[in-house]
């Protein structure tokens, strides 16, 4: 085997460390007990990232609920700080994204895999207890036009 091919495998090895300990930092610095934060390393290579990221991110800001983006910065600068001298980038893909919502009401106990997009539609409509216009959604969850279409209505 070549030195070459033992330095990638070693890299490689190490990568998968990384989600662990982000998680572990993460979780420990984030004890409001409301959610938990699961951080997953996608391999890509690096030549593809670029291209990858720009079909993934949303165009606007997505609206998220506030104590989400906190911990979503928290999480940057725990990487920044222990893992960011490496060369690598941490970054948030909204659309490869989930979250569990637990909630309870009167018929029950209910957890729902959403993704961000679909979470901050529930928690916009959450604030406005009543009915709430698709321009409303527009503006509040800061989505496009076709995101939000596509959030709202299943295309199967």
């Amino acid at each position: 085997m070549s030195a070459c091919f033992i330095n990638e495998y070693t890299q490689m090895l190490k990568d998968i460390k990384v989600p662990c300990f982000l998680n572990d930092q993460l979780n420990e610095m984030v004890t409001t007990g409301t959610f938990e934060m699961k951080v997953v390393n996608a391999f890509v290579p690096s030549p593809n990232l670029s291209q990858i990221n720009e079909e993934l991110k949303p165009p606007s800001p997505l609206s998220l609920p506030p104590e989400l983006r906190r911990a979503l910065s928290k999480a940057k600068d725990i990487y920044l700080r222990n893992i960011g001298n490496t060369g690598k980038e941490l970054h948030h893909l909204h659309r490869l994204s989930v979250a569990i919502i637990h909630f309870t009401n009167e018929t029950g106990e209910y957890y729902l895999e959403v993704t961000h997009f679909q979470m901050a539609v529930l928690y916009a409509w959450d604030e406005t207890k009543d009915k709430i216009s698709f321009e409303t959604l527009l503006s509040i969850t800061g989505l496009t036009d076709a995101d939000l279409r596509n959030t709202l209505w299943d295309k199967q």
